[in-house]
């Protein structure tokens, strides 16, 4: 199996070439193992996102009011905590897997691929970062999607609104995602210091990035959104066939397993874009300190030894 080049300056083709290439050469062995380690986490949110439906979609929650208050409430507040927990460690899982998938590939062992115990690790290392990080940025970037937010919906009536909107958001979510990446991987980048150096990365070498990712997610968009909207419709024919016997027990083990492909389909769309973003990560560096080209170098010096 040739070996995968992390380390080479990439253009607006590049980025998108070696991210299908990376999934042509290591797909099978990536998402075998992602879903090995990530599997009982996904499974999770899936039975909580099963249980919400039910439970807030037949009148549970209104019964539970009408006896008490406290009981609501109290139903609310521990599904609420679970589904924080659940969620903050399917985030971590869905990050650090490719973070240490990616270790392993720049160690130059393609053929001595991670076993899921080391992965599992390597997860282990960096979630604390991870959660620092998610913490940290719930107060910076999420202001910033909510005035993004709040412009495109102002503009929205102009075809600029739409533009701005994609634009925008693949600008903040490459953003986060390479301060993100800079902060786990660079021991020595604090917080502020990891989202000016992923600043300068997109800055340097921005219509290609930029114009990538654009790509990458109105087209990883359209694939979910056609993975979504066929449970849709079939959930919309069982309620014209159904009517009042529309939250029976088939509509709910239907509305499971819909819930569960959507899941799978979210995990490999997000895992594309982040395997996309790391690429850049590692083009960024290539650029500034040539990685790639001194390798190069002491390889040719040793085959003279």
């Amino acid at each position: 199996m040739p070996n995968y080049q992390l380390y080479k300056q990439r253009k607006f083709n590049d980025y998108l070439n070696d991210t299908i290439q990376f999934f042509r050469q290591f797909g099978g062995d990536y998402f075998k193992k992602f879903f090995l380690v990530n599997g009982g986490i996904i499974l999770v949110v899936c039975v909580l996102l099963y249980f919400a439906a039910r439970y807030f979609t037949t009148g549970k929650l209104k019964q539970d009011f009408a006896y008490g208050i406290g009981d609501g409430w109290g139903t609310v507040l521990i599904f609420g905590l679970i589904s924080l927990v659940a969620g903050l460690a399917y985030t971590v899982f869905s990050f650090g897997f490719p973070n240490a998938y990616f270790d392993t590939l720049e160690e130059n062992k393609p053929d001595e691929k991670a076993s899921p115990s080391d992965i599992l690790k390597s997860i282990g290392h960096i979630a604390g970062d991870v959660l620092l990080f998610l913490v940290i940025s719930l107060f910076i970037f999420l202001p910033l999607y909510i005035v993004l937010a709040i412009v495109s919906k102002v503009l929205m009536p102009f075809v600029v609104g739409y533009f701005i909107l994609a634009f925008g958001f693949c600008f903040l979510l490459t953003w986060f995602n390479l301060s993100l990446i800079v902060y786990v991987r660079d021991y020595y980048s604090g917080y502020f210091e990891s989202l000016g150096s992923a600043w300068k990365m997109i800055i340097q070498n921005f219509k290609h990035i930029i114009g990538a990712n654009v790509v990458l997610f109105l087209i990883l968009y359209i694939v979910q959104t056609l993975v979504t909207f066929v449970p849709s419709m079939i959930a919309s024919l069982l309620y014209l066939s159904s009517g009042r016997h529309l939250y029976s027990n088939g509509f709910f083990v239907f509305i499971g397993m819909a819930y569960i492909l959507m899941i799978i389909t979210a995990s490999v769309i997000s895992n594309m874009f982040f395997v996309q973003q790391f690429l850049v990560y590692f083009s960024s560096v290539e650029k500034g300190e040539n990685v790639q080209s001194i390798s190069d170098l002491d390889s040719i010096g040793q085959h003279e030894d």
